[in-house]
């Protein structure tokens, strides 16, 4: 099939906005975005000398179509994940709100996501992560198992916007309310980073 290449606006969300950079370096700032999302495709990028692992939820708005990138293991990503994992029809637009919270000084990005006019609720309960010691002594913390179920939650996402067959088994993902374990408060649907 012939057809013309449509060009991808690519954003970001960073202290509580949604951001564009221009070719120009000139910066917009949003609150909101909303479409239809296609995808939530994965790749690494260079950070600060640092392979980073990044999530970028493709979303089309008519003609328009959008990439948001965040860092994979970032409250904000978690926030995304957990909250789209509770939608079973894609096929209505959802919409992504932002907000910063100020707590003691501290800047925190919060994610809302809504569909059908509805706000969408974590629907995973997220592995606390494990503390070990090493043999040196020091306190190492592993966040293998979260990372694992956010992956399986994405696949599971992902079968459901393209129509898969055979979807991950709910059995194999755990379901629950959060308790915010590893520091976060997590209020009505609410993550706080």
């Amino acid at each position: 099939m012939l057809g013309n290449s449509t060009q991808k606006t690519f954003l970001s969300i960073v202290s509580g906005k949604i951001r564009h950079t221009s070719k120009d370096g000139s910066v917009q700032t949003y609150d909101t975005i909303e479409g239809v999302l296609t995808e939530i495709g994965r790749r690494t990028r260079d950070i600060n000398g640092r392979p980073t692992k990044i999530l970028d939820l493709n979303i089309k708005d008519g003609n328009e179509n959008y990439c948001v990138s965040v860092i994979a293991d970032s409250g904000v990503a978690r926030s995304l994940v957990c909250s789209l994992y509770g939608i079973t029809d894609f096929v209505k637009p959802v919409r992504i709100v932002t907000r910063l919270k100020v707590v003691n000084g501290q800047e925190y990005t919060n994610v809302y996501v809504y569909s059908g006019g509805q706000q969408a609720k974590w629907a995973i309960e997220l592995p606390a992560p494990e503390q070990f010691k090493l043999p040196t002594g020091e306190v190492h913390t592993s966040y293998k198992k979260r990372e694992d179920v956010l992956e399986k939650c994405i696949d599971e996402i992902n079968s459901r916007l393209h129509g898969a067959e055979e979807p991950i088994e709910e059995d194999d993902l755990p379901a629950g309310d959060i308790s915010g374990e590893d520091g976060m408060a997590f209020l009505n649907g609410e993550a706080e980073y």
